[in-house]
């Protein structure tokens, strides 16, 4: 009788814990991952033979916009294509619900402007809900990819306001109106809630988004409302979020990670700057911990060419850098086009190297110094881990 479902044998396996790419085999059974490493001899009812290719856990990609998008794509078909298999949506203040039924041209234009999606597309969204957990239940059944979203602050506010959304802050009423929405929207599987304030976030119309106009205390309270439930997090771009945040803004973001008691996810920041000083951001994220050493809290952000996650301490869950662009301009020296998760190659290098994913894609390809890369990017995963042993 087989031990597993399904035997993937040979392959190499990164498994997005830092450490080095390996050759293993890797079990499944009842649709769980049960065991790593060489399992030779063991029965399994499917056998993938994956020598010369990549073993890796599907890619988790937290700031997209999917929302209008998986109403008539199902599998979000170009992030499946490299590699990611679950992807969060509702980013920066933006989601497709709610939405009033008389209303949806003005969240498609907002979507457009913004988020420079082409205004046709909304024409195929299928606009068969109002509130947000109907646009989740909508899905149910439907999806060909792992997806969450979040419950967008704008959206909220102009689901609330009208066009007062863009022109004034909130009344006390208009504020319990919204944290009604918010609390709906996390009972019905809302993964948190977003939000931005930064200034160049507008309209077709030049007018500002709605979440631009709120206030510290109407965040706070719909902050507040994810605080109930202590699940999902947070993901909030505030008004110095594209130069680096200022100390103002540094302490609206720890309160409201002690507010809610879910980590932050940070959006956008250092965005203005990043090619006068790519490294920027890393260093203010830092300082953040350093100003707040007794505070629990994970942040996480991505900024240019840098993945960064943080704990308490100022100490590194994760590190992938380029060290200030240097390894990245290697790379682009060296024409290493594809990617360290399986983006489609699209020219080649001579003298290249090549590895394929499961689903058929590159791996990575290169020239002969691919490996010198490597190496150097492995030992900077071990200088982080050193890093959070310390």
């Amino acid at each position: 009788m087989a031990k597993y479902d399904l035997l993937v044998r040979g392959g190499t396996v990164v498994d997005g814990s830092g450490l080095a790419p390996r050759r293993a085999d890797v079990a499944v059974r009842d649709q769980r991952v049960v065991a790593v490493g060489r399992l030779q001899g063991e029965r399994a009812t499917r056998v993938i033979d994956a020598d010369g290719l990549i073993v890796a856990p599907g890619i988790v990609d937290v700031h997209t916009h999917y929302d209008p998008q998986i109403t008539w794509d199902a599998s979000c078909d170009t992030s499946i294509r490299h590699g990611v298999t679950s992807v969060v949506a509702g980013n920066c203040g933006f989601s497709i619900a709610p939405c009033h039924r008389d209303d949806h041209a003005y969240l498609a234009q907002m979507f457009a402007r913004v988020e420079g999606m082409a205004l046709e597309a909304f024409d195929h969204v299928r606009w068969d809900f109002e509130t947000f957990p109907e646009f989740l239940r909508s899905r149910e059944g439907q999806l060909g990819v792992n997806f969450g979203c979040y419950v967008g602050h704008s959206a909220v506010r102009r689901y609330v306001m009208g066009d007062a959304s863009f022109e004034r802050e909130a009344s006390d009423d208009e504020i319990t109106s919204m944290q009604a929405l918010v609390d709906d929207a996390m009972r019905g599987g809302a993964m948190g809630f977003s939000s931005a304030q930064v200034n160049l976030h507008f309209d077709t119309a030049e007018r500002p988004v709605p979440s631009r106009l709120a206030s510290d205390r109407e965040i706070n309270a719909l902050v507040d409302v994810v605080g109930r439930y202590g699940i999902g997090s947070l993901a909030i771009a505030p008004y110095s979020t594209v130069d680096g945040l200022d100390d103002a803004d540094c302490d609206r973001m720890i309160d409201y990670v002690k507010r809610a008691g879910v980590p932050m996810v940070f959006q956008g920041y250092g965005g203005r700057n990043r090619r006068v000083d790519p490294d920027g951001a890393w260093r203010g994220l830092e300082a953040l911990l350093d100003r707040y050493p007794n505070v629990k809290l994970v942040i996480s952000g991505h900024h240019h060419a840098n993945h960064m996650s943080f704990s308490n301490n100022g100490r590194r869950l994760h590190v992938c850098r380029w060290r200030g662009g240097q390894l990245r301009r290697e790379m682009e020296r060296e024409q290493l086009v594809g990617t360290w998760f399986g983006a489609e190659q699209r020219r080649d290098c001579a003298g290249g190297l090549r590895q394929r994913s499961l689903c058929g894609r590159l791996f990575h390809h290169g020239r002969r110094r691919v490996g010198q890369l490597r190496r150097e990017m492995e030992r900077a995963q071990v200088e982080c881990a050193r890093l959070w042993d310390r």
